[in-house]
């Protein structure tokens, strides 16, 4: 499975809209490739890119052996979750309320 899926350009958006209380308080987060607004964050947010998490665990990954088993965006790529499988981790004993689905949120 290719880490470039559920991979788009985005970008912060300022809210200038005016007659709007505190508009510049906050701002639009939007996929580049299709214009769409994915979310209104504060202006304190912090954009991490669905890129920015791929560079951060693809080296992680690579060394425990996990490879990438499914890749879902949700929302028109408001979220977007990575499943990997462990091949050296057995699992039939962890009790299945033990078990995690790690979900890497583009918008933290």
């Amino acid at each position: 499975m290719k880490y470039s899926m559920g991979n788009f350009p985005v970008t912060e958006v300022p809210i200038e809209t005016e007659g709007l209380t505190n508009s510049t308080d906050y701002k639009f987060i939007v996929r580049c490739d299709t214009s769409q607004v994915l979310s209104c964050m504060t202006k304190e947010y912090k954009l991490v890119t669905n890129q920015e998490v791929i560079d951060a665990s693809y080296n992680i990954m690579k060394e425990a052996k996990a490879t990438m088993s499914e890749v879902r965006t949700f929302g028109g790529g408001a979220r977007t979750v990575w499943k990997w499988k462990f091949p050296d981790r057995e699992t039939s004993s962890i009790p299945k309320s033990s078990l995690r689905t790690v979900m890497m949120d583009q918008h933290r």
